[in-house]
C-alpha cells in the first residue's frame, strides 16, 4: 500500500529545480526540510493501521517480486544521479522524489521498531533477532535513522534483547553492536558495570565488541581513558573467576590493547599483573588461555609496565606452559622469548640439551637463542658464554652426524 502512494506523489509533485550532489540525500537520509514524524494521512501507519504483519508466516512471493522491481528501479535512478549530477532530468526527478523517499525510509524504520516491540512482548526470540539486525543495519547506514531510533527509545529499547534469559549469543551480539552504533565505545564501557555481576553472557559480548572496535577503528576509542578500558577487563576477570567465556574475552581485549605503551602503563598502575599470572596458574590446562596469556606477557615486556616483583611467578607459568604445550608453535616461540627476557638463558639452554636439537622444542630453543643480544639480554653475560658454546657445540656435532639440516 505504500509504494503506489509514493509513485503517485512523485507523479503529482510539481517540477523543481535540479539538485546538486551536495544537496542530494540517499534514501536513508532525511532532508532538513522534511519532518521525520509528520506523515500524510494516506499512509496506513499514520492512520493507525500500522505496517506490522507479525502474525503472518511471511511476505507473499508476488509482493516480494514487485518490491524487488521497485527497489531495483530506485537503485538505478540513484546510481544515475550519483554518476551524472548535472543532468537536468535526474536533478528534477530527484528533487521531487526526495521527500517521499525520506517518508518511506521513516516508515521502514518505524515499522521495524514496531515489530521489535511486538517480539519483545511475545518473547519471540527469532523475530527479536531479525528486528535488532534491521535496526542495526539502518543505524550503521544512516545518521537520520540513528536519530529516529534514539527518538523512539534509543538504548532503552535494548533491554528485552540484552536481559531476556532466552536470548542466544547471536541476538546478544547483534544487540551489543547496536548499542555501540548508538553510543560508541564509551556507551559500551558504561554498560559493563551495570551487567558486571548480573549477566556474564552479556558481559562477554561487550568485551568482544570492544576488542573488535579497537582492532578495526582505533580512532573510535582513543578518546576513552586507557585506565577505564583496562579496568573494565580486570574487573570482569575478578567478578567471574570461574567463567571461561568471560576470561577469554577479557584476555583477548587486553592482548589487543597492550600493544600501545599508554595501555601498558595503565595496566601496571591498576595492578594487572597478578590477575594475568593467576589466570595462567589456575587454567594451566587450557591452551587458549595459555596462548593468550603468553601473548599478553610478551606485550608487557615491551616496556612501560615493569613487573619486577612478579618475575619469579611469571617464569614459573611460562615454564609450565612450555612443558604442557611445547608442540604449539606460538606458545613455544613466545615462551622461549619470555624466558630470555626474564633472565632465563640457562633454562633455554637446559631445554635444548634435554630435548635435543632435532625435536620441535630443541629447534624452538635454537631459534630463540638467535635473539640473544650479548651484554643486553638479561643474564647474557660473559659467564654464560662457555655454557652456550658447550651446548650449541654438542648440538652442532650431533646435527652434522645425523644430517639435520634445520638444526644446522
Amino acid at each position: 500500500p505504500v509504494w503506489p502512494s509514493i509513485i503517485t506523489m512523485i507523479q503529482q509533485s510539481p517540477p523543481q529545480a535540479p539538485v546538486s550532489p551536495a544537496s542530494f540525500h540517499s534514501p536513508l537520509s532525511l532532508p532538513k526540510d522534511c519532518s521525520p514524524l509528520l506523515l500524510p494521512a494516506a499512509y496506513p501507519h499514520s492512520a493507525g493501521a500500522g505496517l506490522r504483519k507479525g502474525s503472518d508466516p511471511g511476505f507473499p512471493d508476488s509482493e516480494v517480486t514487485e518490491l524487488s522491481e521497485l527497489v531495483t528501479t530506485l537503485r538505478i535512478f540513484i546510481s544515475c544521479v550519483e554518476r551524472y549530477p548535472n543532468d537536468a532530468v535526474a536533478g528534477a526527478v530527484a528533487s521531487r522524489a526526495r521527500a517521499p523517499l525520506a517518508q518511506a525510509t521513516e516508515l521502514c524504520v518505524r515499522g521495524v521498531l514496531e515489530e521489535y516491540h511486538a517480539a519483545a512482548v511475545t518473547g519471540n526470540a527469532i523475530a527479536l533477532l531479525s528486528a535488532v539486525w534491521f535496526i542495526r543495519e539502518f543505524c550503521e547506514a544512516s545518521t537520520s535513522a540513528r536519530g529516529l531510533v534514539r527518538l523512539h527509545g534509543g538504548t532503552e529499547l535494548l533491554g528485552p534483547a540484552l536481559l531476556n534469559p532466552g536470548s542466544d549469543d547471536r541476538l546478544l551480539q547483534e544487540a551489543v553492536k547496536l548499542l555501540h552504533c548508538l553510543q560508541g565505545s564509551e556507551g559500551v564501557l558504561l554498560t559493563i558495570p551495570q551487567v558486571l555481576n548480573k549477566s556474564p553472557r552479556v558481559l562477554t559480548q561487550l568485551l568482544w565488541c570492544l576488542r573488535d572496535r579497537y582492532r578495526q577503528v582505533w580512532d573510535d576509542v582513543r578518546s576513552v581513558l586507557p585506565t577505564t578500558v583496562i579496568q573494565a577487563a580486570i574487573s570482569s576477570i575478578e567478578a567471574h573467576p570461574d567463567n571461561s567465556s568471560v576470561h577469554d574475552a577479557a584476555l583477548a581485549l587486553l592482548a589487543e590493547l597492550l600493544g600501545a605503551v599508554e595501555y601498558r602503563v595503565a595496566f601496571a598502575e591498576l595492578g594487572g599483573w597478578p590477575y594475568v599470572v593467576l589466570m595462567l596458574e589456575a587454567r594451566s590446562g587450557d591452551i587458549d588461555v595459555q596462548r593468550r596469556g603468553l601473548q599478553i606477557l610478551c606485550q608487557l615486556q615491551r616496556g612501560g609496565a615493569w613487573g619486577g616483583g612478579h618475575v619469579e611467578r611469571v617464569a614459573q607459568v611460562v615454564m609450565a606452559a612450555l612443558e604442557t604445550f611445547h608442540e604449539d608453535s606460538s606458545i613455544l616461540e613466545w615462551g622461549a622469548w619470555l624466558l630470555l627476557e626474564l633472565g632465563g638463558l640457562a633454562k633455554v639452554l637446559g631445554m635444548l640439551e634435554r630435548m635435543g636439537e632435532s625435536s620441535v622444542v630443541g629447534l624452538g630453543a635454537l631459534r630463540s637463542l638467535r635473539q640473544v643480544q650479548w651484554g643486553q639480554t638479561e643474564g647474557a653475560d660473559i659467564d654464560m658464554t662457555r655454557e652456550v658454546v658447550r651446548v650449541v657445540g654438542i648440538c652442532t656435532a650431533r646435527a652434522l652426524d645425523s644430517g639435520q639440516a634445520d638444526a644446522l
